[in-house]
C-alpha cells in the first residue's frame, strides 16, 4: 500500500506540474497575441507599447551611467587621498590583502569529463601564481561512476587509474580508502565514498568518489559542508557524514597544516584559470570581510579552428553580459547575483556553507511539488546560491574582479546550445522571484528581476514592437520620441564597445570580440525568441539534456529520474538541519554500519602511515562497484 500510495502522489505531482505548464504556456500565449496584435491595429500610435522594451534599455542606460559616476567619484577619492599621503596628512598603515597564509580548498567537481579535460584543469591550477606561500589542496569530486560518450572508462577510474594514479609518476598515494554509507546524499540516502588523498605534482589532494550520481548540486552541498564543519571541529555525529569518512578527512587535512580552510575556489572539470586568475580573486574578497564570494570573468577558450559562428556569438555574449549587469551588480548594489561555477571563491563560513544556508539550497522537491520547486532544484546552482545567500544573510556582498579570467568550451551545435541556455533561462527567472520577494534583498535588483521576468514572457510582441520601431524609422515617425528611444539603446551599445578595449587581452582577442559582437546585434533577438520558446516548451524537463551526453546504456543507470523518491526512517531525520547550530544527536548505529576498507599503497608516506595505522588494523576486501 506504502508504495501504491508513493506512485500516486508521483503521478499527481507529475500532473500538477503539468498544468502549471500548461498554465504558463496559456497565458503567455494570450498576451502575446492581445499585445501583437494592438500594436498591428494601432501602428501610429507604436509608442504606447514603448514602456515594454524601453524598459530594458532604460535599466541598462542607467546602470551605465552610475558605472561611469561610481568610476569618477573613485579617482577623484582615489587623487585626493593620494594627495594628502603625499603632505603627510594620512599616514596610517594598509593592509595588504594576500600576505596572510590562507587554507584554500581548489573545488573541481567532475561527471563524465574526459582526461584531457580533468589534466588542463588541474594543470591550471598548479600553474596559479603566489599560491605557492599559501596552504593548499586540491579536492576533486567526481558525482558517480560514469562513462562519456564514446570513452574508453569511466571518469571515475580514469581519476583513480590515470591522473592520480602512482604508476603516472605525477602522483604520489597516501590512503586509498572506500567508506561504506559515508555521506547522506541531498534526496536522504546513505551512499559510498571512495576516498584517496596523496600528492599531485606536489600539491597535496583529495579525491572524492561518489558511489551513485546525485547531481552537481549534491557535490557542491557534500564539499562545502565538509570544509566548513572540519572548521568548526564538529562533532560527526551531528553532520551528514559518518565518523570514519569525516576523521579520515580531518586528518588528512591536518597532516598537510590546514586547520582551518579560509577559502574555497571553485571550478569546472573543462575550464582552464588563467594564470594570475586565483590571487586576482583573493585580492578582491580580501578588500571587505563583508566580501562572502567573488566570481571572474568567464571567457571562451578558442581552440585550433575554434572560430566559427557559434564560438564567436557566445564569446561577445558571455563577456557583454559580465562587462555590464555583473559589473554593476559589483561596484554599485554589491550583489552579483550569479557567481559562475567556473570561475568563483568563497569565504568559507556560516553564510555560504553552513546548515542554514545548505538545508534550504539542499532541499530535494517532495514528489507532489510544483513546478517553481523543482525547477529550482534542478536548474542552475551558482544563482540559486547566491539568492538564498542574499535572503539569509543580507549584510553579505558579492562582488565581481573583471581582471581574473578563466576560460571554458562553449557548446559548438545548436542542439547543445538549447540545452545549455533552457537551463539557465530556467534557472534565471526561478531566481528571480526569490530576487523580487526574498527578504534582504537590493530594491534595484528587484526591479532589474521583474523586468527580466516581463521580457522573457513576452518575446514575440517585443520581436513584433522591434519591427515597429524599425518601420517608424524608415517612415521617420514621431522622430523625437525616436531619438530618445535611440538614446536608450545606444548608451549601452558603446559601453560594449569601449569594452573592446579593456576586457580582451590581446589584438585577436579584440577583433574575435568585435566580430562576436556584430553578430550579437543581428541575431541575439532571433536566437533569445527561439531559446525562450524551446525553453518555455521543455519547462518540464529537468535534465542536462546534450549538454554532457553519456555512453549510450547508461544515461538511464547513471542519470536519477527527474524526482526520486527519498529515503525514509531514522536516516533521514537529520537531513535538512534549519538552524546553524543544531547539535541533534543522532544514534551510535547510524554511523557504526559505516565500514572502510584501506588499501594503502607501496608509495604511502611516512606521515599517513601513522595516522592510518587503525585503519590498515581493520582492512578487510571490498570490490570496487
Amino acid at each position: 500500500m506504502a508504495v501504491l500510495g508513493g506512485l500516486l502522489t508521483r503521478a499527481a505531482g507529475a500532473q500538477k506540474r503539468e498544468a502549471g505548464k500548461t498554465a504558463i504556456i496559456g497565458c503567455i500565449i494570450a498576451v502575446n497575441v492581445m499585445l501583437s496584435a494592438l500594436s498591428w491595429i494601432l501602428p501610429d500610435f507604436w509608442f504606447v507599447f514603448m514602456p515594454f522594451i524601453a524598459g530594458a534599455c532604460l535599466v541598462n542606460s542607467a546602470m551605465v551611467l552610475s558605472l561611469l559616476g561610481f568610476w569618477a567619484v573613485r579617482r577623484t577619492r582615489a587623487a585626493l587621498s593620494k594627495r594628502r599621503s603625499e603632505t603627510g596628512i594620512e599616514k596610517a598603515k594598509r593592509h595588504v590583502p594576500g600576505l596572510d597564509v590562507r587554507g584554500i580548498a581548489f573545488v573541481v567537481p567532475c561527471y563524465n569529463e574526459s582526461q584531457q579535460e580533468i589534466e588542463d584543469t588541474l594543470h591550471s591550477l598548479l600553474a596559479q601564481e603566489d599560491m605557492e606561500r599559501h596552504r593548499r589542496v586540491f579536492v576533486v569530486c567526481c558525482d558517480g561512476r560514469v562513462k562519456a560518450r564514446g570513452a574508453e572508462k569511466e571518469t571515475s577510474r580514469i581519476l583513480t587509474e590515470n591522473i592520480f594514479a602512482p604508476s603516472s609518476g605525477r602522483s604520489v598515494v597516501y590512503v586509498h580508502t572506500t567508506y561504506l554509507r559515508a555521506y547522506r546524499t541531498w534526496l536522504g540516502d546513505w551512499i559510498d565514498i571512495e576516498f584517496q588523498c596523496g600528492m599531485y605534482h606536489g600539491v597535496p589532494y583529495i579525491l572524492l568518489i561518489k558511489a551513485a550520481n546525485r547531481g552537481k548540486r549534491d557535490t557542491l552541498i557534500l564539499v562545502r559542508s565538509l570544509l566548513h564543519k572540519y572548521n568548526l571541529r564538529a562533532d560527526p555525529r551531528s553532520t551528514r557524514y559518518s565518523a570514519e569518512f569525516f576523521e579520515s578527512f580531518a586528518r588528512a587535512s591536518a597532516e598537510i597544516s590546514i586547520f582551518d580552510y579560509d577559502y574555497l575556489v571553485g571550478t569546472d572539470a573543462d575550464t582552464t584559470f588563467a594564470p594570475e586568475c586565483s590571487r586576482r580573486l583573493m585580492a578582491t574578497l580580501e578588500e571587505d570581510s563583508n566580501i562572502a564570494g567573488v566570481a571572474g570573468i568567464v571567457r571562451v577558450r578558442f581552440r585550433a579552428g575554434s572560430t566559427g559562428f557559434w564560438t564567436l556569438y557566445q564569446h561577445a555574449e558571455y563577456l557583454r553580459g559580465q562587462v555590464l549587469r555583473r559589473l554593476h551588480q559589483s561596484e554599485v548594489t554589491r550583489q552579483v547575483t550569479c557567481l559562475p561555477g567556473a570561475c568563483q571563491m568563497f569565504r568559507v563560513r556560516e553564510s555560504t556553507c553552513g546548515d542554514q544556508i545548505m538545508a534550504l539550497f539542499g532541499r530535494h522537491p517532495k514528489d507532489d511539488d510544483g513546478l517553481f520547486s523543482v525547477v529550482r532544484a534542478f536548474g542552475g546552482e551558482d544563482r540559486n546560491h547566491v539568492a538564498l545567500l542574499f535572503t539569509l544573510f543580507p549584510k553579505d556582498t558579492t562582488r565581481i574582479c573583471v581582471r581574473a579570467h578563466s576560460y571554458t568550451d562553449p557548446p559548438m551545435s545548436w542542439k547543445v546550445f538549447l540545452s545549455q541556455r533552457r537551463r539557465w533561462s530556467l534557472s534565471t527567472q526561478t531566481n528571480n522571484l526569490i530576487t523580487i520577494f526574498g527578504r534582504g534583498q537590493n530594491h534595484w535588483e528587484r526591479i532589474c528581476s521583474i523586468i527580466d521576468i516581463v521580457i522573457w514572457l513576452i518575446p514575440v510582441f517585443i520581436f513584433i514592437t522591434l519591427a515597429q520601431v524599425i518601420r517608424a524609422f524608415v517612415h521617420h515617425s514621431n522622430l523625437p520620441l525616436l531619438l530618445g528611444l535611440s538614446s536608450l539603446i545606444v548608451l549601452p551599445w558603446l559601453w560594449t564597445i569601449a569594452s573592446v578595449f579593456w576586457v580582451p587581452n590581446d589584438g585577436k582577442e579584440r577583433w574575435r570580440y568585435v566580430v562576436g559582437l556584430v553578430l550579437l546585434l543581428f541575431c541575439a533577438s532571433g536566437i533569445n525568441l527561439v531559446v525562450t520558446a524551446y525553453t518555455i516548451w521543455n519547462m518540464t524537463d529537468y535534465s542536462w539534456g546534450k549538454t554532457r551526453a553519456l555512453e549510450k546504456g547508461e544515461e538511464d543507470a547513471a542519470t536519477p529520474a527527474p524526482l526520486p523518491t527519498a529515503a525514509t526512517g531514522p536516516d533521514t531525520v537529520d537531513c535538512l538541519p534549519t538552524l546553524s547550530h543544531d547539535r541533534r544527536q543522532a544514534t551510535d548505529s547510524d554511523h557504526d554500519s559505516a565500514l572502510r576498507h584501506d588499501i594503502d599503497s607501496d608509495k604511502a608516506s611516512s606521515k599517513f602511515e601513522q595516522s592510518s595505522a587503525r585503519d590498515s588494523a581493520h582492512e578487510q576486501s571490498q570490490p570496487r562497484s
